[in-house]
């Protein structure tokens, strides 16, 4: 297996080889394909240059294995980060063995990922508008927990309003875990329980609040 860096003959030009030290021009900077790399990838390709320079030709012959364990990096890790440099043409590969490689080099929740995408059942679009996002929003609602209780503000909202808030709070209750009924916010509801409870004590004629 062969794997050489794009352009070497034109900027590392060394009579001996395994130099103490290789040539990084500040035009890399400016580089694009370069700079868009990932961050690994981009690390990974120093190192790699520095094996480059042990060879006459800049080329860095081996196995992945082998030059994970040089650079003290778990296989995974070499080709994952390597992939993108193949890709944008920083390496070539001379020898096509590599890519069967870089194939099976995904993450493993990508590959989770992408098996699970194959068991989902294919989308069909709704007669009616937006069934599917009202269905969205109420799967996202929960039940009223037993142990769900008010706060300080719901004390606040029960004295403007007007009423008694332990006892709209025994009856929402009552109400909503007898209903089971789905709710995305019980603060909210219980606000607006409070407002509607204190709306019916207004209309309702003087003689009959007490």
């Amino acid at each position: 297996m062969a794997l050489r860096p794009k352009n070497w003959e034109r900027f590392q030009h060394y009579k001996q080889r395994c130099p103490p030290w290789i040539k990084v021009y500040r035009t890399l900077l400016d580089d694009r394909d370069f700079m868009c790399l990932p961050v690994a990838s981009k690390a990974l390709a120093m190192m790699l240059w520095l094996l480059a320079s042990e060879d006459s030709d800049g080329i860095i012959r081996g196995v992945p294995a082998d030059w994970a364990f040089r650079l003290r990096m778990t296989d995974n890790e070499l080709l994952v980060a390597l992939k993108p440099l193949i890709d944008n043409g920083m390496f070539d590969d001379a020898s096509n063995v590599l890519a069967e490689c870089l194939q099976g080099a995904c993450p493993e929740t990508e590959n989770r990922e992408r098996e699970e995408s194959k068991n989902k059942p294919p989308l069909i679009p709704p007669s009616g508008g937006n069934t599917v996002a009202k269905a969205e929003r109420k799967a996202k609602g929960t039940r009223l927990p037993a142990d769900w209780a008010y706060d300080i503000k719901h004390e606040a909202l029960a004295a403007e309003m007007g009423v008694s808030l332990y006892e709209e709070f025994v009856k929402f209750k009552d109400y909503f875990i007898g209903e089971g009924k789905l709710k995305a916010d019980w603060n909210r509801t219980f606000n607006n329980w409070l407002r509607t409870a204190g709306e019916r004590r207004n209309r309702a004629p003087t003689w009959s609040r007490k």
